[in-house]
This record gives C-alpha cells, sequence and structure tokens, in this order.
C-alpha cells in the first residue's frame, strides 16, 4: 500500500474505511466475532464485546466510567419498545416497568408508584403525595397514608395506630378526637383521652369550662373526678359547691363523703397548715377511735386570762328541741340556733344569719351526637381486604347517656348552658367551741356548791 496521507478501503467502488492523521472512520458496520473485543486503553482497561450469549462493557482501568448524555439518558428494552430507565440532565432519574414510570428521583427525595418487593417481605402501596405507604406481605404490619392525609401503623393486617391531617393521634381508634387519644371512645373538644376497651375513660379537657381534668367511667359516659380551672378537685361532682373549699366529694343523691385511710392502725388522716407550714389542726385515729385536734400549744397563744362569769354567759345560752328540714322522719333532736350562740360565744359560728350567696347550677344540659366512629379500611391477618365504614349517627342533639350500647361513643356539641342563682349561705356551729365555756361554768358552779355545803355542816353543826 502507498504511503499517503490519507488510505481507504473499499468494496466495490463504495469507501468503507479511511485513515487518516487523527484516526480511522468507518462507513457501515464494524463487525466482532463472538469473544471478539473492542479494547480501548493502553492497559485494555475498557473492553466490549459478546461472548455468544451475553453483551459486556467491562471496565478494569483505575478511574471511573462515564455515560454521558447531551440532553437525557435513556435506557430502552430490546428495540427500543418501552423506555426502561431516564436520567435526567435536571437532574432527576426515574424507573419504569413495561413504559410505566414506578420510581423517581426528587429534589426532596424518591416518590414510588406501585410494588417494590424486598427480600424481607416489604412492600409499598399507592403513593398518595409526598408519602410512600409501606405493608409486609407475611406479618400484615404496614404504615399506610391515604387520600385524605390520614396516617395508619398496623401490625398484623389490623390498624393500631392513626394520625389525622388535623395531628390528631388515635392509638386503638381511627377517630381521635384528641391530640392524643389512646383506646376507644373519645368526647369531642378533649386534648388527650385515655379510653380503655373496658371502659373508664381518663380525658384531659379543655372545654367551655376552660382547663379542666375529667376522670370518667362507662365508655365516658358518667364523670367521678375533676380539676376545675380554679384548681378545685371535685369528686362524684362536675360544678364547685361555693366556699365549700379546694376538695368537694360528693356521695350518692348528692351527699358529701368522704373516706380516709392508710396502710397503719393509726397514723394521720389530715393535717391542716397555714401558709407558713404550722399546723392548726388535725385528724388522727389509732386502732379504735378518732381524734379531731385543733391547736392549743401555750407556745402559740397570748393575753392568757381565767375564765370568769361563765355561769351568767351558760344561761344565756337558749338550748332548743328540733328536726332538720331535710330529714323526712321528722326526728327530734337537741342543739342550737347559731344566730342565737352567735351573740355568746360568736368564735363557735360560722357565717352570718340570714346570709345569702351566688350558686352556678345547669340551666339547659349539654347535648351530642351517639355515634358509631368510621373505620378505614385494612388488611386483616389472613390477607383479606377489609371494606372502610362510614360513621354512623343513631341520635343528634343527645343529652350524654349513663350507658351505651357497645361501639357506640357520645361527643358534645352544644355545650351546658349554665346559670347563676341566690341561695342561702347557712351558718355553722362548731359545738366544741362551748367546751371551755360550759367547763367554767360548771367549775363555777362546783365552786358555789363546796361554799354552800361548807355553809350547810356549819349550820347543821
Amino acid at each position: 500500500m502507498a504511503v499517503s496521507t490519507i488510505d481507504a478501503l473499499y468494496n466495490g467502488t463504495s469507501e468503507k474505511l479511511t485513515t487518516s492523521a487523527t484516526g480511522i472512520t468507518v462507513t457501515g458496520n464494524a463487525t466482532f466475532a463472538d469473544n471478539g473485543k473492542a479494547i480501548f486503553g493502553a492497559g485494555d482497561d475498557l473492553q466490549i464485546y459478546h461472548d455468544g450469549g451475553n453483551s459486556y462493557i467491562q471496565d478494569t482501568g483505575t478511574g471511573d466510567l462515564f455515560i454521558d448524555g447531551n440532553t437525557n439518558l435513556v435506557i430502552r428494552d430490546q428495540f427500543g419498545s418501552s423506555v426502561k430507565a431516564k436520567f435526567i440532565t435536571s437532574g432527576a432519574n426515574e424507573f419504569y416497568y413495561a413504559g410505566s414510570q414506578k420510581l423517581a428521583t426528587t429534589s426532596t427525595g424518591v416518590d414510588v408508584t406501585g410494588t417494590v418487593t424486598g427480600s424481607t417481605g416489604i412492600t409499598t402501596g399507592v403513593n398518595y403525595g409526598n408519602f410512600t405507604p409501606i405493608t409486609s406481605g407475611t406479618t400484615g404490619a404496614r404504615i399506610n397514608a391515604n387520600a385524605n392525609g390520614m396516617l395508619r401503623l398496623a401490625s398484623g393486617g389490623v390498624d393500631k395506630m392513626y394520625v389525622l391531617d388535623s395531628g390528631n393521634v388515635g392509638i386503638g381508634d381511627s377517630n381521635p378526637l384528641s391530640i392524643l387519644h389512646v383506646g376507644t371512645g373519645a368526647s369531642a373538644n378533649v386534648p388527650i383521652t385515655f379510653a380503655p376497651s373496658s371502659g373508664g375513660n381518663i380525658e384531659f379537657r379543655n372545654t367551655s369550662s376552660t382547663g379542666t381534668f375529667t376522670i370518667t367511667n362507662g365508655n365516658g359516659s358518667s364523670e367521678n373526678l375533676r380539676i376545675d380551672s380554679s384548681g378545685n378537685l371535685l369528686v362524684g361532682q362536675t360544678t364547685e359547691t361555693a366556699n365549700a373549699g379546694k376538695l368537694q366529694i360528693s356521695g350518692r343523691n348528692g351527699h358529701h363523703c368522704a373516706t380516709f385511710r392508710n396502710g397503719n392502725d393509726g397514723g394521720y388522716g389530715l393535717v391542716f397548715r397555714r401558709v407558713d407550714n404550722t399546723a392548726v389542726g388535725t385528724i388522727t385515729w389509732s386502732g379504735s377511735a378518732t381524734s379531731y385536734n385543733t391547736s392549743s400549744d401555750y407556745r402559740l397563744k397570748e393575753n392568757v386570762v381565767d375564765l370568769t362569769g361563765a355561769s351568767a354567759r351558760v344561761n344565756q345560752l337558749d338550748v332548743k328541741r328540733f328536726n332538720f328540714i331535710a330529714d323526712e322522719t321528722n326526728t327530734l333532736v337537741d342543739g342550737f340556733l347559731a344566730h342565737e350562740v352567735a351573740t355568746v360565744v360568736p368564735e363557735a359560728i360560722t357565717g352570718a344569719k340570714d346570709a345569702m350567696m351566688d350558686e352556678e347550677y345547669e340551666v339547659t344540659p349539654a347535648t351530642g351526637d351517639i355515634y358509631t366512629p368510621a373505620t378505614e379500611a385494612y388488611v386483616d391477618g389472613d390477607g383479606n381486604d377489609v371494606d372502610a365504614v362510614d360513621e354512623v349517627i343513631h341520635s343528634a342533639d343527645a343529652e350524654q347517656p349513663e350507658t351505651l350500647e357497645d361501639g357506640q361513643q357520645w361527643r358534645e356539641t352544644t355545650a351546658a348552658v349554665m346559670g347563676t342563682q341566690s341561695v342561702p349561705d347557712y351558718q355553722g356551729i362548731d359545738q366544741s367551741k362551748l367546751v371551755p365555756l360550759l367547763t367554767a361554768a360548771l367549775q363555777e358552779a362546783l365552786t358555789e356548791i363546796a361554799s354552800l355545803k361548807t355553809r350547810v355542816e356549819a349550820l347543821e353543826a
């Protein structure tokens, strides 16, 4: 072959290969037999070949293997019938099945459409927005989001926890009406509810009465304990009794009662203290008796003098016989009228004669819905699809019932209307405060009796 600047090889009159100072130009196909390789690099770093069964691009060099596309880099199946993967110059990457996109990278993460199965049996369901739900085909475990924005966590094919788009979290209830709602059954406007299946809801409530903590039972139908916005602890009642103190306990039929007990046969039941923590009274007990104690230490007292003229004051006390209006048996008892005793022993009496006070009362009770909550669709432990069930309202504008049918709940929709009325502020008497006066009067009488006895004995002598 003659040496020239350009050499060429022909097939007939058609030029097929041309050499030049810059390389070789091939017109048509360059065909390699099986295991015939196109080799690149001084150390045979890159090889492209077909071994009769598979095709290879084999890089053995020390650097990286770059596949560059001017716009998008697209990988297709045989004869380009459908796209398998697309690497887009904007940064997104897409992967396809039978021409349908299944996975895409975004600036914020990864979106998955359809199903991805891993070696542990974890699969994903339909993609709702930015969240890809996850389920387990072997255990029924599931993290799922529906089109309404509810996030659901399931185990054994049954939903266990729900997060609504409102931010309410329900554990065991798909319709949480609280920021945190544990169990089944809840009332409206309750930030936190603990509702075991056997009943006995504990509710951290923020209602129209503002900032109350309540404990109820019977699936939320009966309230047992309340701490109101004023710091009063109410047991067995829902409204404060005026001037009754911070601890108010009601028994049956509205009667106030309380039981105090410790683990020993004796000790302090109640201790009453001033702001400076000085005890001013206690209720103590032994194995067989109870003592009601008021402070009497001499170190607490001053201006101590003997009590005189007690007999004359005792004679001013009008002892009465009467029955209480609330006593349907009209049983007569001995006692005093408070305002009469107040003129003789004022420290024994609380309150003022004919005093009145304002008292809150319920004008109309709260009403609400008696309903069965909605449930979301789920897959049970046997892999069966269970359809969603819509909420069913059995009764609207109903008062809170004492009991509810299984699965039913009551939620307040209209708050109770409260009013204020003027009622008697009754006087009270601490009859123990009469003991010092009676003791002094008895001592005066005994002194007088002793004096008279001496005079009689002198006369008889």
